[in-house]
């Protein structure tokens, strides 16, 4: 059989969470990050951003507000990312906390970008060497 992938191992094995993937977002202004929760602790140590959640189970209304955001679709999503004040979003395609996403969720935002279904309300955000991430601004228009 084929062995499992890593939990923030995107399509084709690229890596979510390696150091210079990670590292990559220095490119991008310091600004507060909205981050699926197993991202954060690596944002946050390897950049100047700030995370919406990592897994520390002291940090509990930050985790099911990522879990709530992540599976719901359309304006309820982006209301949740315009309020949390966040610049970015990065996501990991495949991870395994994205596919725990679209698997409670098919209709929701996970489920969205893993399918290539991008909202209209969220750019691209192109950086060199972000490896398996992908990040995205609020288009407020």
């Amino acid at each position: 059989g084929k062995a499992p992938a890593e939990p923030n191992a995107a399509a084709g094995g690229v890596s979510c969470s390696d150091p210079a993937s990670i590292g990559a977002l220095r490119a991008l202004p310091p600004s507060l990050v909205f981050t699926p929760i197993d991202l954060g602790p690596a944002i946050l140590a390897a950049t100047p951003h700030q995370v919406t959640a990592a897994p520390y189970h002291r940090n509990d209304l930050s985790i099911r507000r990522t879990i709530v955001f992540f599976t719901r679709s359309g304006d309820e999503a982006k209301s949740a990312f315009a309020q949390s004040g966040a610049g970015y979003l990065v996501f990991c395609p495949n991870s395994s906390e994205a596919r725990a996403y679209a698997t409670i969720a098919p209709d929701g935002l996970a489920s969205l970008l893993l399918a290539g279904d991008r909202p209209a309300w969220l750019r691209p955000v192109a950086i060199d060497g972000a490896g398996g991430l992908e990040i995205y601004r609020l288009d407020p228009g």
